[in-house]
């Protein structure tokens, strides 16, 4: 999400729940921004570590320097936004993995 989209006032009108993914290598003031304009309950921010911008993209790597590869950033991008929409949706089998119950990789992912 662009803060820039949203304002502080579309920020707070947001309803449901909000997952904010990032890169711990990433515009830490936009982030802590946006998170901290959030309102509300359910919203999660979940952070891969060592991951910059173009952490989920095919630059991943390429044009800014970050110790997570391409495919591993599609990986954790994949297996958090499927478990995200699965307990959003009433499935709660996917919840271990959003909230550290299980490991995917202790070295990539934190939830802060």
């Amino acid at each position: 999400g662009d803060l820039e989209f949203f304002g502080a006032h579309g920020l707070a009108e947001i309803e449901r729940p909000f997952l904010l993914m990032t890169g711990s290598e990433d515009y830490p003031d936009e982030k802590a921004e946006l998170w901290d304009g959030l309102r509300g309950d359910g919203h999660q921010h979940t952070q891969i570590t060592g991951g910059a911008h173009n952490v989920f993209t095919d630059y991943s790597g390429i044009i800014e320097d970050q110790s997570v590869d391409a495919q591993t950033g599609f990986d954790i991008v994949n297996a958090w936004v499927l478990a995200w929409a699965r307990v959003h949706s009433g499935d709660r089998s996917a919840q271990p993995l959003l909230f550290g119950d299980v490991v995917v990789s202790a070295a990539a992912v934190d939830v802060p």
